[in-house]
């Protein structure tokens, strides 16, 4: 537990000794806390469409469904080991999981929406709000180039369970590859936009330089660009940091992803020189 009020909880690195992370021991991140749990409400789908859509629970399984198995990643994974030290939650190891996603693909749902011509951009909305009226409600944008891929669900199962309330329910997208910010839970709006979306957290949040700065330097959000792929990151679950084991074969067990593509080889080194 880093923060219960709103809930920030870390996956133990030893559980990523294996391929699907727990549903019980998966990471949870959120901004303002969770909304009440709500199955009967609805998606609505809407902006620059031909056709409207407000879709329940129910009505979203009647669409063909998919499952994928992708990584959950928060984008601020590791903050704790940066120096200087930059604000926000401080994250170790444990800000990330893969599950097994089932839903419905949002270029199906898009499909019935009928975009128009000049659509380029999803803006995201979901149930939770902000604490304060003067704090700028989690907005979020997807490029419809990124959303049309098949691998973009609108899920409500994580694991083959419906998902908690926790972790979005009744349903929440899925974007496989890219940060978790833009996973957004507790989904409640996609308006499709010929522009980005304006909010804070879009134009001034989760935004990285696009080359490598001076650490602490102050680099303005017009100068960024939106977070979106992960990079390729590693991690060794097993055995877990400062433990003594006794002479002899050990076995070393990981993990290795990359939001981009598929990984080749993995290196690893025992003394920090010879890989």
């Amino acid at each position: 537990v880093l923060s219960d009020r709103p809930a920030q909880l870390q996956t133990p690195i030893e559980v990523f000794d294996r391929l699907i992370t727990p549903n019980e021991l998966f990471f949870v991140r959120s901004h303002f806390g969770a909304p009440r749990l709500d199955l009967t409400r609805k998606l609505i789908v809407t902006g620059r469409v031909e056709a409207q859509l407000e879709l329940d629970l129910p009505a979203l399984q009647k669409l063909p469904q998919h499952t994928v198995t992708a990584v959950l990643q928060c984008a601020g994974n590791g903050r704790a080991q940066f120096s200087p030290i930059i604000p926000g939650v401080q994250w170790r190891h444990g800000a990330m999981g893969q599950a097994e996603w089932t839903g419905v693909r949002v270029s199906d749902l898009l499909a019935r929406a009928r975009p128009k011509r000049e659509a380029a951009h999803l803006h995201l909305a979901g149930a939770d709000r902000p604490p304060m009226p003067s704090t700028p409600g989690f907005l979020r944008n997807l490029p419809l180039a990124r959303a049309l891929q098949p691998d973009v669900l609108v899920a409500w199962k994580m694991n083959g369970e419906p998902l908690s309330l926790a972790h979005g329910a009744p349903f929440r997208l899925v974007v496989p590859g890219w940060a978790g910010a833009l996973w957004l839970k507790w989904l409640t709006r996609i308006e499709v936009s010929a522009d980005e979306e304006p909010g804070f957290w879009v134009q001034k949040g989760y935004r990285i330089p696009p080359r490598p700065v001076e650490p602490g330097s102050k680099v303005p959000p017009e100068q960024m660009v939106p977070v979106a792929a992960m990079p390729v990151k590693s991690v060794i679950a097993r055995p877990t940091e400062g433990t003594s084991l006794p002479a002899g074969t050990q076995e070393v067990v990981g993990v290795a992803f990359s939001g981009a593509a598929a990984l080749r080889y993995v290196e690893v080194s025992v003394d920090g020189q010879k890989w």
